[in-house]
């Protein structure tokens, strides 16, 4: 088992606070195209549990509101996919948009470019992933 630490970033998005997450997975990825599929796989089965635990009568208390104010957004966590998760399609679809440079991934401050780059990750790593946004608008 290793930890690992990861923060997720999306370039334009108003809110500059940065959530850094620790993550424990099974077995150590040994290159960015495993590393991709075992983060995958721990926000499915993150899905699935919170699927599971969804109560009946969600309710917020005066903390709780406050908190989500402070973030932007005052919610019930509502989870609106009922269906179960398919993990390969899933995966399938981070590595094309890994392809297709939606997102870029760093280990300790250095872009990791290759899917199938050879990774030497040790414990506390720091991995950062960075959502890019397209731009919208006419082309005159």
């Amino acid at each position: 088992m290793i930890q690992l630490f990861v923060t997720v970033k999306s370039i334009g998005k108003r809110k500059a606070a940065l959530t850094r997450l620790p993550i424990e997975l099974l077995h150590k990825p040994r290159t960015l195209r495993e590393l991709i599929e075992a983060l995958v796989e721990w926000n499915v089965q993150g899905l699935m549990e919170r699927q599971q635990a969804q109560s009946i009568f969600p309710f917020l208390n005066e903390q709780e509101v406050r908190e989500r104010a402070d973030n932007g957004k005052v919610g019930f966590g509502a989870i609106y996919h009922e269906g179960k998760p398919n993990l390969a399609t899933a995966i399938d679809t981070a590595i094309l948009a890994y392809t297709d440079d939606l997102y870029r991934v760093f280990i300790n401050d250095e872009e990791i470019k290759l899917l199938d780059e050879s990774l030497s990750l040790k414990g506390d790593d720091e991995i950062t992933l960075i959502r890019l946004t397209m731009l919208a608008g006419s082309y005159w």
